[in-house]
């Protein structure tokens, strides 16, 4: 218990998962505290570049508007989300805005009030640790409140056996021991639940915040089209080019990137991937990354090209519905299964014709010795052939 509260402690130190602040943060932070006060006493649209959801306030963010746009050099890092093949976005197709840290906010992050940071995958700010638990620390906050609950646990039998032999000797209870009791059911109980709900979250890929709104929310997702349709399609598109910023040129079809914006059904997690899949990807693919605080949590890996968190079966649904993900991909699975069940069963067949020959070999094997020892008995030599057809020496 003590090592994984000093790894959860170490780790909220050292790496708490917070978001990079941009440098137009940085600047505003040089100001004096006066002119700090009248930023923040200016307008939201002179602020943010999404304000009211006018295009005019933010049409130029994108760099496939304007390359040489002043906007888009005081607010980069939509690189990171346009890179890949889904993110989360606004209503304009932009990644959501984080206005106190002057930044986009990076998928499934939330802006801490405590620490004034944008933090990845935030689950609460623990007061035991004096941080913030996130994508990072979450796997050992689950291994701290378990060992917790094991340990209370195994200090609640003990000491209630030695107040139960000592009340049966002396006719009295030891007021020390009884405290001591006490304060085991206090703490087993809490962390009992706190275990019990870390692992129902890790479960369902979900985190404390976001367990607030899970029947309720509707995520927006900006989806690539790898080939764009023929007809203006229903939903509202983006695009964003890849191309490196230019002067002289602008940017050539090729290196354009467009993206569908759609929405889910409320209460529909975009990253459950299944209990199993889900609990892996919190406490590690390898049994021993679940009870020892080595690791961290795969998760926290965003190496990815088509998403910063591995996304389920919704974003598959959302494809199909809008004609992105081909037909032939949707009947996949169903293939696969087949060709599961077909190598099955003729890897049945083959054991059984296997089971089938070998039962003729012996049966042969039996007749020829038969056949050798009546030639033995009669005086004729067994040349491998059927005495019946002359074939005899």
């Amino acid at each position: 218990m003590a090592v994984t509260y000093f790894r959860l402690l170490y780790t909220v130190i050292t790496n708490p998962g917070y978001v990079e602040r941009s440098t137009q943060w940085h600047k505003q932070q040089g100001k004096s505290k006066r002119s700090i006060r009248s930023s923040r006493a200016r307008s939201k649209s002179e602020k943010d570049p999404r304000a009211n959801g006018n295009p005019a306030n933010y049409a130029d963010t994108g760099p496939n508007a304007n390359p040489n746009s002043q906007m888009y050099e005081k607010h980069p890092g939509l690189q990171d989300f346009y890179s890949r093949d889904v993110f989360i976005c606004q209503g304009d197709g932009r990644p959501i805005w984080c206005s106190n840290c002057q930044n986009w906010k990076p998928d499934r992050a939330h802006h801490c009030r405590e620490v004034d940071r944008c933090v990845r995958k935030m689950d609460h700010f623990c007061p035991w640790v004096g941080g913030v638990v996130s994508e990072t620390s979450f796997k050992f906050f689950i291994q701290f409140v378990g060992w917790a609950a094991v340990y209370c646990i195994f200090n609640l039998i003990v000491m209630a056996i030695l107040v139960a032999e000592y009340r049966k000797d002396t006719g009295t209870a030891n007021v020390h021991w009884v405290v001591t009791l006490a304060f085991g059911v206090l703490f087993g109980l809490f962390a009992i639940g706190m275990t019990g709900s870390s692992l129902q979250f890790a479960l369902l890929n979900t985190t404390t915040i976001e367990n607030l709104s899970r029947k309720t929310v509707v995520h927006q997702l900006a989806i690539h089209m790898p080939r764009l349709p023929q007809e203006p399609p229903p939903f509202p598109t983006i695009s964003y080019s890849t191309a490196q910023k230019s002067e002289t040129s602008e940017p050539s079809p090729d290196t354009i990137k467009t993206f569908a914006i759609l929405h889910t059904k409320p209460g529909e997690n975009v990253w459950d991937l299944g209990p199993y899949r889900n609990f892996k990807s919190v406490m590690g693919d390898h049994w021993y990354d679940w009870f020892l605080p080595i690791r961290y949590s795969p998760s926290s890996n965003h190496d990815r090209y088509d998403s910063q968190f591995p996304m389920g079966h919704v974003v598959d649904r959302l494809k199909r519905e809008a004609g992105i993900l081909p037909p032939v991909e949707e009947a996949k699975p169903h293939n696969r299964r087949r060709g599961r069940r077909r190598r099955r069963r003729r890897k049945r067949d083959d054991s059984i014709k296997a089971q089938e020959a070998t039962a003729h070999q012996e049966k042969e094997k039996e007749n020829r010795q038969q056949q050798e020892q009546e030639g033995s008995e009669a005086g004729i030599p067994y040349t491998g052939h059927d005495r019946h057809q002359g074939s005899i020496v």
